[in-house]
């Protein structure tokens, strides 16, 4: 299968995570879209990685959340990654969403 990675939009948070739902039953789909909906910094480079399969549809996820932080180099942003999901038929694909 052709795969292929893109940032994740608004758009796609409905789909991301009933995808992450799938992956991890106990945690609703409500409980998954605080992965988006953080409110310490406004303008967030992206929402994560999403890889799609041939079809388009998602095939794997890779959440980052940002965070400017204070260092002794001046204001530094940090990006933190979380929730890594691939379909098992993806799994060789799973480092582009590392890549990206």
């Amino acid at each position: 299968m052709r795969a292929s990675v893109r940032g994740a939009t608004a758009a796609d948070v409905p789909a991301i995570t009933r995808f992450l739902h799938g992956f991890w039953p106990r945690i609703p789909p409500t409980t998954w879209r605080s992965l988006f909906e953080y409110d310490w910094i406004e303008d967030k480079p992206d929402l994560g990685f999403v890889l799609t399969d041939s079809q388009g549809e998602i095939a794997g996820f890779l959440a980052t959340i940002y965070a400017d932080r204070d260092t002794p180099h001046g204001r530094v942003r940090f990006c933190n990654v979380s929730s890594w999901a691939v379909l098992p038929e993806q799994r060789a694909c799973a480092l582009l969403l590392v890549r990206e």
